[in-house]
């Protein structure tokens, strides 16, 4: 069950996050392709990174993250981290990139995350309770398009 602590922490773990690439947006940073050839790495995802996994060990769970080595892929529980989702357009200097942070239970994901520095827009959606923008519910448009 997902508690009220655990989202809260990861919304803190995201809005810091964010607070980092706001403060790599828009200068020259080291640029750099992944070993696998999965795209670009910047200091501003490794900053991030580090900065969003720093803030969620209080909760004791694995981490899984895209710049890391480490898969803990085994753990019933697990954060799942994209410390900067969009970094093509962030290279670009185009300000639509955002942090990703998710909570899975087995194959199930309880909790996303999805933080929008530049735009200070927090996406929360959790399991059984819905989606919300900066607090606010969101919910699908009854409007029927042809």
């Amino acid at each position: 069950m997902l508690t009220n602590a655990l989202r809260d922490l990861a919304v803190e773990a995201a809005r810091r996050g964010g607070t980092v690439l706001k403060s790599y947006y828009g200068a020259q940073g080291r640029i750099a392709m992944k070993a696998d050839g999965a795209g670009p790495v910047t200091d501003a995802d490794l900053a991030s990174q580090t900065t969003i996994v720093e803030t969620l060990p209080p909760s004791g769970l694995a981490v899984l993250a895209e710049e890391d080595d480490v898969v803990p892929r085994d753990a019933l529980r697990r954060w799942i981290v994209d410390p900067l989702e969009g970094t093509s357009n962030f290279i670009r200097h185009l300000p639509w990139f955002c942090v990703g942070i998710a909570l899975a239970t087995e194959n199930d994901i309880e909790l996303s995350v999805v933080y929008a520095p530049l735009t200070d827009e927090l996406f929360v959606a959790e399991r059984g309770k819905g989606t919300t923008l900066n607090g606010r519910p969101l919910r699908v448009s009854d409007v029927a398009l042809e």
